[in-house]
C-alpha cells in the first residue's frame, strides 16, 4: 500500500534539526552520544519494520495490539533507558530552543483523536536531546493507545490521554483504509520525530571533530 505522509510530518525533521544545529553552533547543548545515536538508528528499523507489518496486516489477529504487546514493551524499555541516558548525562541541562522543538514534533493525538479529545501534556525538561528523547517516548505511548483502539480497546493510562471508549468503538468501526492512512500517518509523525533526533546527533557529532 503507497503510504500517505502529511507535509507537516516531512518538515518536523527539517526544522528541529535547523533549530537544534544553531544551539550547536553555540555550545548550548551536550557533546555527541554514541550510544544514543546507535539506539536511535536500531530503534527507527525497528519501528518501521513493525509500522509495515501492522498497516498490511491490519485488521488481522496477527496485528492486533494484543497480539504485539511484546513490541511496545520492549521499544518503551529502549527508548526509556536513552532517555535516562541524556538526563544523566545532563542532570541540570535546559534547550534554549523548547518552543521551537516542541513546534516541530507532531503529537500522534493530534492526527488519530478529535480535537475535543485531547489531553494536555506538559512539556518536558531538560536538555534538547532529553526533550526530543521524550516526545518520541511520548509518540510511542500514544501510538500504543491508538493501535489498542482500532481494536476496540483501550486502558486506564490510554483514556486519561483522550483514548475513550467511544473513540475506540468508532476506530474499531472505520474502514479498512482508514485504518491504514492513519497507521502511516502515525509512522511517519514518530519517524519525523527520530530523524530530527538523529540529525542532532550528527551535528554533534560533526561539530565536535
Amino acid at each position: 500500500m503507497a503510504r500517505r505522509f502529511p507535509a507537516r510530518a516531512k518538515a518536523a525533521a527539517s526544522l528541529a534539526a535547523a533549530v537544534l544545529l544553531a544551539a550547536c553552533a553555540v555550545q548550548l547543548v551536550t557533546p555527541y552520544d554514541e550510544v544514543i545515536d546507535d539506539g536511535l538508528m536500531s530503534f527507527n528499523q525497528d519501528f518501521l519494520q513493525f509500522m509495515a507489518r501492522i498497516e498490511e496486516n491490519v485488521p488481522s489477529e496477527d496485528a492486533s495490539y494484543a497480539s504485539n504487546t511484546s513490541f511496545y514493551n520492549a521499544q518503551q524499555a529502549a527508548i526509556g533507558t536513552l532517555v535516562q541516558r541524556a538526563r544523566a548525562s545532563d542532570p541540570d541541562g535546559a534547550c534554549a530552543s523548547t518552543s521551537l522543538t516542541r513546534d516541530a514534533v507532531q503529537r500522534v493525538d493530534s492526527i488519530v483523536l478529535p480535537d475535543a479529545a485531547k489531553a494536555d501534556q506538559p512539556p518536558p525538561a531538560g536538555s534538547c536531546t532529553a526533550i526530543l528523547l521524550t516526545y518520541i517516548q511520548d509518540q510511542l505511548t500514544d501510538t500504543a493507545c491508538f493501535h489498542q483502539a482500532i481494536y476496540g480497546q483501550t486502558s486506564t493510562s490510554c483514556e486519561g490521554l483522550g483514548f475513550t471508549p467511544a473513540i475506540a468503538q468508532s476506530l474499531q468501526n472505520a474502514p479498512r483504509a482508514t485504518k491504514q492512512t492513519l497507521l502511516g500517518q502515525v509512522e511517519s509523525a514518530v519517524t519525523a520525530s527520530v530523524t530530527a533526533a538523529m540529525t542532532f546527533e550528527l551535528a554533534k557529532k560533526q561539530d565536535g571533530n
